[in-house]
């Protein structure tokens, strides 16, 4: 008999929905991804090539390798994921913002220009860095490297800051790190400030780099340029900070292009893009007028020196949404707790 309301299916049915099933294959997000062909994104063994590289748009992230180079020119202008450059002589190498690390292993003669979150070199020799580095650099069993702050620009370069996640006013070119250092010697040194970023790196001169539009211009570089904390030529300091309103990075730096055209004298020497809460606003600052302003996004801290640098920089008020100390110094107490303060939170 049977229950009324079961019904018995054939057997051959039963097979025939099973492969049916089995020819349905499952789609997954990360099979929607397209294809990488490392080659694509590898430059190696490279002799004499006057200008090899890529062009902005045809990294887009992805992670690089640079390898077994002799007295090339290699021009990486788009934002990058990770980079290793290993076993380069007598080199020019530009490396566009990096979200990672930039890795120099082995490499010996070379100038480089690079933006990173992170900078590391391993077994090298006689190198010129111009940085921009999130974090400090680190040296390691590496002798005559030479840093100086990050000077070039070309049009897309701010848009591959942001790919990138890094701002460009988070620079510590200059505080570098010796996980291997010398008694009674350094292995590194500071660029002279007056330095000429064509003696050391020429502009790319092949025909499809001629419409990217780099330059030199310090004016036009999209990271400020900072003389760092090396022997200041002034006492007087004085600190100023840029409140977030959506528009602080536009307002900063026509702050810090207006302070270099009217009072060159006074020197920029170093900037930081941090969250601050009420409590370290009042610390720093010596005041809780800031309490809420802060709390409506990144601030911008800035350290000048330079003999007037107090009253030069007060002349630029343009709204409340910039802060300049009294004296210098006040200056010099906030200068000192808002960079203790970004040491520690790029530790944490």
């Amino acid at each position: 008999m049977g229950c009324k309301f079961c019904r018995s299916v054939p057997t051959e049915a039963i097979f025939k929905k099973g492969q049916e099933q089995q020819q349905i294959k499952k789609n997954y997000s990360w099979d929607n991804k397209e294809k990488v062909n490392p080659k694509d994104f590898t430059i190696e063994n490279l002799k004499g090539e006057s200008c090899c590289g890529r062009l902005p748009g045809t990294i887009n992230g992805q992670q690089f390798i640079v390898q077994n180079c002799e007295s090339s020119n290699v021009f990486l202008l788009d934002h990058i994921n990770t980079i290793t450059i290993d076993d380069c002589f007598n080199c020019n190498l530009v490396v566009g913002p990096t979200k990672g690390s930039v890795f120099i292993r082995n490499c010996t003669d070379c100038k480089l220009i690079v933006a990173c979150q992170q900078f590391r070199t391993r077994d090298c020799q006689r190198l010129d860095v111009f940085l921009c580095s999130t974090t400090h650099p680190i040296i390691e069993s590496s002798t005559r490297i030479r840093f100086g702050c990050y000077a070039y620009s070309y049009p897309e370069l701010e848009s591959h800051f942001r790919s990138a996640g890094l701002s460009v006013f988070n620079n510590d070119w200059c505080d570098v790190h010796d996980f291997t250092p010398l008694e009674g010697d350094s292995n590194w040194s500071l660029i002279s400030k007056d330095f000429r970023l064509e003696d050391y790196v020429p502009l790319p001169s092949a025909q499809e780099f001629s419409s990217v539009g780099v330059t030199y211009v310090p004016e036009k570089c999209t990271v400020p340029y900072t003389c760092g904390t090396r022997q200041k030529a002034s006492n007087e300091s004085c600190f100023v900070v840029f409140f977030c309103d959506g528009d602080s990075h536009n307002r900063t730096s026509l702050f810090l292009k207006e302070m270099r055209a009217k009072n060159p004298d006074v020197l920029l020497v170093r900037t930081k893009e941090i969250k601050m809460t009420t409590m370290d606003a009042k610390r720093v600052l010596q005041t809780d007028s800031f309490g809420s302003i802060v709390e409506k996004g990144l601030v911008i801290g800035a350290e000048f020196n330079g003999d007037g640098s107090v009253q030069a920089c007060q002349k630029l008020i343009t709204n409340n949404l910039i802060y300049v100390a009294d004296n210098s110094k006040m200056a010099s107490n906030q200068i000192k707790e808002f960079f203790n303060l970004t040491d520690m939170q790029m530790n944490t």
